[in-house]
């Protein structure tokens, strides 16, 4: 809004002229609320133009300001500045460390808002999963809500992988009253524990043991003299890409005896064994 003021001694009337190319399918971005009127003599009237941005960056509008009876015609170029509002993430690219089919890993991604107001965010469904179940990634406390006017609100994304192969995600998450869409590549690798382990039989062959699920393993050392000494190999091999620990325990109850199991604990390299 501005004011035209009338310095002569007569009324006079005038008139607002948009010059712009019009598509009548659309609004305006300028739209003159004083299109015309009049103005009394030593007085001023307040002329007003409200604006409709349809895009972001500079948008410009030529007005004409007339006044018939005196023969006056001045040109005006309205011109506005439409920006995104400052909402980003604190970074484009999550990579998660690589995790054992059936557990999870996790990672903080923060939402960041600069403005001055609230805005409501929300991840596209259809962009959290490239080839793989909703169940593998998942974001907390929720995909959408809203994130309060100058705050950073910390998001968790869970990966949770079912399957022995790398994963690629790309989420999109949409900001209110904007046009681009605020992008995050995100990476995770699901590896199986790809383990075996075998005991020597009494005849020197090797046999699997089983899970502690599928039943109890029974190891048998035949009759051995009081004094002497038998053993069996237990042979632990890692069969995946990455290396493992393995721990032996027994219930507290029980006492081993004369039983020992030498190394009780380790780690196994990839392609490796322990016997």
């Amino acid at each position: 809004s501005f004011s035209v003021l009338n310095p002569t001694d007569a009324d006079y009337t005038y008139r607002w002229i948009c010059e712009d190319n019009l598509d009548l399918t659309k609004q305006p971005s300028f739209v003159c609320r004083t299109v015309q009127g009049k103005i009394g003599s030593g007085k001023g009237v307040l002329m007003s133009f409200d604006f409709f941005p349809r895009s972001f960056g500079i948008i410009e509008s030529m007005y004409r300001f007339e006044v018939p009876t005196h023969s006056l015609s001045v040109p005006f170029l309205l011109v506005g500045q439409v920006n995104e509002p400052q909402i980003l993430f604190d970074r484009t690219f999550v990579s998660f460390h690589p995790a054992l089919i059936g557990h999870h890993v996790e990672e903080i991604l923060t939402l960041i808002n600069k403005e001055n107001r609230s805005f409501h965010y929300q991840f596209l469904e259809r962009c959290f999963i490239n080839g793989t179940t909703n169940n593998d990634l998942i974001i907390e406390p929720s995909s959408s809500g809203i994130i309060s006017e100058n705050t950073r609100l910390p998001l968790r994304l869970i990966f949770r992988p079912t399957q022995n192969r790398s994963y690629t995600y790309i989420l999109q998450c949409r900001i209110d009253e904007t046009i681009e869409l605020l992008n995050v590549n995100v990476k995770g690798e699901g590896f199986a524990n790809l383990s075996s382990v075998q005991c020597e039989a009494i005849d020197g062959n090797r046999y699997d043991l089983k899970s502690i699920q599928n039943g109890t393993n029974e190891i048998h050392f035949d009759d051995v003299l009081i004094g002497n000494i038998a053993s069996r190999q237990i042979q632990i091999s890692n069969d995946g890409k990455y290396s493992f620990d393995f721990n032996w325990s027994h219930d507290n109850e029980q006492d081993l005896g004369p039983f020992t199991i030498t190394p009780m604990k380790g780690t196994i390299s990839n392609s490796q064994k322990q016997t």
